[in-house]
């Protein structure tokens, strides 16, 4: 699979943030299986509680399964406690249509998809360089999706090595 994101400027009211994004989804199938290309459009609204954003990320397929609808809904934080370093952490929960979850996982079932976490810690020795180690964990909550995986929890970890443009 192969996406193209294109979001929009930020627009800040106060403590309460719109970010408007378009995604487009290039999907690689072998023939004679035609590739679901598609794309999407959402608006993530975050507010800021101190340290901690509520966030909610509502999705609709604007081409493909036009009206299917994937949301998130979660907190995340940020915290540094030295000049170098940066920790952050997402919490989320997501829910989809019957029509969205058809289309990308093959299970006709609207409703909880999955809970998760999201924790790195980001590493910068200078002004360009970064060192990322980064942590996340999954669960699949609807029945109809768990029952169709041989592992309903799914984690990864992963060390991020990059460079920051001017």
């Amino acid at each position: 699979m192969t996406s193209t994101s294109s979001t929009l400027a930020p627009h800040n009211l106060g403590k309460l943030t719109l970010e408007p994004a378009f995604d487009a989804y290039v999907f690689r199938v072998p023939a004679p299986r035609k590739a679901p290309h598609t794309i999407e459009g959402s608006i993530k609204v975050s507010y800021a509680l101190g340290p901690v954003a509520a966030f909610t990320r509502q999705t609709f397929d604007l081409a493909v399964n036009r009206g299917a609808y994937y949301a998130e809904a979660g907190l995340s934080f940020e915290h540094a406690p030295a000049q170098k370093i940066l920790f952050s952490g997402v919490l989320t929960f997501a829910w989809a249509s019957g029509q969205f979850n058809a289309g990308h996982i093959g299970v006709m079932d609207g409703g909880w998809n999955h809970v998760g976490i999201q924790l790195s810690l980001t590493y910068s020795p200078g002004e360009r360089f970064y060192l990322k180690p980064h942590f996340e964990l999954t669960s699949l909550a609807g029945s109809a999706f768990r029952q169709h995986l041989e592992e309903p929890t799914v984690s990864s970890f992963g060390v991020a090595v990059g460079f920051f443009r001017d």
